[in-house]
């Protein structure tokens, strides 16, 4: 791309029951994001919309685990590129990934790296926080879709479970 052109990757954490099926069919109910930053009582918040992509952590969201209610069995992390208006796929993006990180210490817990994607991704899901009896585990994907928009992400994840 070159130092002028920046995209917009966001970043979304998908709440969804122990099965993986979305706790909700609509974005707004079913998804952290910069749209709506606050979930569970804060037990869930975004941190904003870094719209440029500079940055070491471009987009942070932070869970307390231990508040989040106990019908969400899993959360899937994600990135998209929904709101970039150019033809911008994460083929063409460089150097994305999602982190795991331990509150306070900042160790890091987990991490997907995305490479060698397709030029028309437009959403990679990389990463599940699943409640387990003796907490959450953290088990990376590298699932990459290209889709409409989140609603469609939503159905595509209820779909698979049935």
């Amino acid at each position: 791309f070159g130092d002028s052109t920046s995209v917009d990757c966001d970043a979304r954490a998908v709440f969804c029951d122990a099965e993986g099926v979305p706790v909700s069919l609509h974005n707004r109910e079913a998804c952290l994001s910069y749209l709506d930053p606050d979930m569970y009582d804060g037990a869930a918040l975004h941190h904003g919309d870094n719209q440029t992509g500079h940055g070491k952590d471009d987009e942070t969201i932070s869970l307390d685990l231990s508040a989040i209610p106990p019908e969400v069995g899993r959360i899937l992390l994600t990135m998209d590129l929904f709101k970039e208006k150019k033809s911008i796929g994460f083929g063409r993006i460089q150097n994305s990934s999602i982190r795991i990180l331990r509150a306070g210490s900042h160790e890091e817990l987990g991490r997907s790296e995305f490479k060698d994607l397709g030029l028309d991704v437009n959403l990679v899901a990389g990463g599940v926080l699943r409640r387990e009896k003796k907490g959450w585990s953290f088990i990376q994907k590298k699932d990459s879709y290209k889709l409409e928009d989140m609603d469609a992400f939503l159905a595509q994840l209820a779909e698979k479970k049935r």
